[in-house]
């Protein structure tokens, strides 16, 4: 492992890995500063152990902001079809649920996360 990196990302939860991912993906040297033993372990913890990852339906009234206009500017830009395209980029397929909107790997493994 090198001694210096290009970025270090504090926190190794969704926010921190997909930072991480995209970081990686251009180039850059990475470093994931976790805490815990593990990263993603509360990702891990949804949907049931299946990580879920992409709720199909985002839509800004289901955020609580006081700028949903805000919201609804950024899922138009990074929307759903977006989030499926990032992690299937990834190597991770997704699937959803038959009566529900959420998404999660295809793969059984959950350590895909990490």
């Amino acid at each position: 492992m090198p001694e210096r990196f290009d970025i270090a990302v504090v926190g190794g939860g969704a926010a921190g890995l997909v930072a991480a991912a995209s970081g990686a993906r251009r180039g850059a040297s990475v470093a994931v500063l976790e805490r815990l033993p593990r990263t993603g372990k509360k990702l891990l913890a949804t949907g049931g152990g299946r990580g879920n990852l992409l709720n199909e339906n985002l839509a800004a009234p289901a955020f609580t902001s006081s700028d949903l206009g805000l919201v609804a500017s950024v899922l138009d830009r990074f929307g759903a079809a977006e989030i499926r395209a990032f992690f299937e980029g990834l190597g991770l397929r997704l699937r959803t649920a038959p009566r529900s909107s959420r998404s999660w790997s295809s793969r059984s493994d959950v350590s895909a996360f990490r």
